[in-house]
């Protein structure tokens, strides 16, 4: 349900700074997958070698914050 809605937000808006940052907490907190992260964020296979660890907390170029 969260994932759609936030699948959703992202067709009607775009992936917006806010909505980037409410998509690395869902994730952070275990509410959404990382499959579903890296959907919603729009992570290729190359980007996705990184950890998600990095990704979440900001310890890579990728961070979104």
């Amino acid at each position: 349900m969260l994932y759609r809605t936030l699948l959703k937000l992202k067709e009607r808006n775009g992936l917006t700074d806010d909505l980037k940052n409410k998509i690395d907490i869902f994730f952070a907190t275990g509410r959404i997958t990382e499959e579903q992260y890296n959907e919603l964020m729009d992570i290729n296979k190359e980007e996705r070698a990184l950890t998600m660890e990095d990704r979440v907390w900001g310890n890579s170029v990728l961070c979104h914050v």
